[in-house]
């Protein structure tokens, strides 16, 4: 009953990471609607083991371990305060943002005020590719599921991420779900009594860079579940990550704005598809990007590619990415009918 039902051969496969295995949403959570494996699949990847042997997310955001642990602040914090913005500048064209992140941001839940207070003193927010977008114009997910006339209102204009007044309504949230069922019923009674219409729909914050190594992002889409299991005193059952998961909490501040031209290969979607890969971090707009998509991570867990150009990719390789991160493309159809001529031939 608590052995796997795959065989020697299929086993042998996923632990070598010849076969991807599926990640289904809402898994390993013992109690709701959804059943215990989840429900719909939202990616296919390699087994956590092939992940973490390969070190593909330190590949595509350092360009190796090495790297990574020689830029960590806590070890070296001197060479940090020197370069702060290492990760900004070494992803300038490849996961671009409007604005950098000030320090702390991603320390859970006293980062926004940490941020707009020491933050900026350690790490100053500095706007980035201004020429290239200015704000004024955006799409908050696609033209497709966003479409706009000429007499459409122009989108409000995004706002410093983390100001003063801004961080105040990011606090009360984070301690509202921190509090738990006591949180809610005064977040739900003060929203009763003073409900604020004016700024429904008008607050996008421009996007930060913070999110190319947001930790509640990396643990959030990985859908590790409630880890439920027999309680301290044995007269019950307790979810294990539940006190994890009120101290990294799943971020739901405001809708963050980015439309900067990134250097994404030619043959992801556009802006025809559901999700534009060509514009702001692209590895963001999917769990677990870093291994999903062309680039760094993916070449960490297909070694044959190293050092190929993306654009140069294999009809496979091409096949394979879209199939899982744009199924219902354009692009996809034709890597799908070109591959498929090939092979005729």
């Amino acid at each position: 009953m608590i052995g796997s039902r795959k065989k020697g051969n299929e086993l042998r496969d996923i632990y070598s990471g010849q076969e991807e295995v599926p990640i289904r949403a809402g898994r390993w959570g013992e109690v709701g609607s959804t059943s215990f494996e989840g429900a719909r699949i939202k990616e296919w990847r390699p087994h956590w083991s092939i992940l973490h042997k390969s070190h593909a997310e330190d590949a595509a955001l350092y360009g190796s371990e090495a790297e990574k642990w020689k830029h960590n602040p806590i070890l070296h914090p001197i060479r940090y305060l020197r370069d702060p913005y290492y990760l900004e500048e070494k992803h300038y064209h490849d996961r671009p943002y409007p604005v950098s992140s000030p320090a702390f941001t991603n320390v859970p839940l006293i980062g926004p005020l940490l941020a707009a207070t020491v933050g900026r003193l350690v790490k100053p927010p500095r706007r980035m590719h201004e020429e290239e977008w200015d704000g004024t114009e955006y799409s908050l997910y696609s033209p497709r599921l966003e479409p706009r006339g000429p007499d459409a209102l122009p989108p409000p204009t995004p706002k410093d991420e983390y100001s003063i007044g801004n961080v105040f309504s990011k606090e009360a949230n984070i301690f509202a779900e921190y509090t738990g069922l006591y949180g809610f019923v005064a977040k739900s009674a003060y929203q009763g009594l003073f409900p604020d219409t004016n700024s429904l729909g008008k607050e996008v914050d421009y996007q930060g860079s913070r999110q190319i190594d947001n930790f509640s992002r990396r643990y959030y889409e990985k859908e590790l579940g409630a880890g439920i299991g027999p309680s301290p005193t044995l007269e019950g059952h307790f979810g294990y990550t539940e006190p994890f998961r009120r101290f990294v909490q799943h971020e739901t501040f405001s809708p963050q704005a980015n439309e900067i031209p990134n250097t994404a290969a030619s043959w992801l979607p556009g802006d025809d598809y559901y999700t534009n890969f060509h514009e702001g971090d692209p590895f963001i707009k999917i769990d677990e990007g870093y291994a999903r998509l062309p680039g760094a991570g993916y070449e960490a867990l297909h070694p044959e590619l190293k050092d190929v150009n993306p654009e140069d990719y294999p009809d496979i390789h091409k096949m394979a990415i879209l199939a899982d991160v744009a199924p219902y493309s354009r692009e996809y159809n034709q890597v799908k009918t070109s591959f498929s001529s090939f092979c005729h031939l």
